[in-house]
């Protein structure tokens, strides 16, 4: 969870008898039931799921949900009262579906905003935050490479990182994580990377 990002919380309570912990298989089938029961919920609200998780802590599940707003401008921002408002919806659903896992004695659902620095987990990230600080793993052969720039585009319409003495193109295909950055967040435009000029290649 990204530093000040908000959050929204709905316990289910359930009475059962202690079990042994949870296995990863079990965890990530509740989840992704919990995600196509969701996709109404967030199409109907105007929100995207930016990310979703579902770990043991302290024995118990957390269904987390990391939401945004839907076909958002890079300076948008997500307000805890649309993570509580989307919390009490999904909450809703979930009872009404009866949605539940024999395995599963209780669990805690969280609804949170990505934070300030927010992952770009799919293409249309790559397009709303061109422009802005990142910071990146890639694939690179057999290696990885760790990489901090600005996202643009080359002449060709192709992705790369605009780093301070280099530009790099990358397909999204080759993204193992990116994050905006929360350098840029606290000190504004950071001048010391460079820009990359129409047509210039990594």
């Amino acid at each position: 969870m990204g530093l000040k990002s908000v959050a929204a919380a709905s316990p289910k309570r359930k009475a059962a008898p202690k079990r042994a912990p949870v296995s990863k298989a079990v965890l990530k089938d509740f989840l992704s039931g919990a995600i196509e029961l969701a996709g109404p919920v967030l199409d109907k609200m105007g929100l995207e799921l930016v990310q979703a998780q579902c770990p043991l802590e302290g024995g118990q599940p957390v269904l987390r949900f990391f939401i945004d707003r839907a076909n958002a401008g890079p300076d948008d921002t997500i307000g805890l009262d649309d993570c509580a408002a989307f919390s009490r919806a999904l909450d809703d659903v979930l009872e009404e579906a009866g949605y539940d896992h024999p395995e599963l004695d209780d669990y805690l659902l969280e609804v949170s905003s990505p934070g300030l620095d927010r992952p770009l987990v799919k293409p249309a990230d790559y397009e709303r935050f061109q422009g802005r600080l990142v910071k990146m793993k890639l694939r690179r052969g057999d290696k990885n490479a760790s990489a901090r720039g600005r996202l643009g585009r080359s002449a060709d319409g192709g992705l790369v990182l605009q780093a301070a003495d280099e530009v790099i193109g990358f397909a999204f295909d080759d993204v193992i994580s990116c994050r905006l950055s929360l350098d840029e967040v606290f000190a504004g435009k950071d001048d010391s990377v460079g820009e990359a000029s129409e047509g210039e290649e990594a």
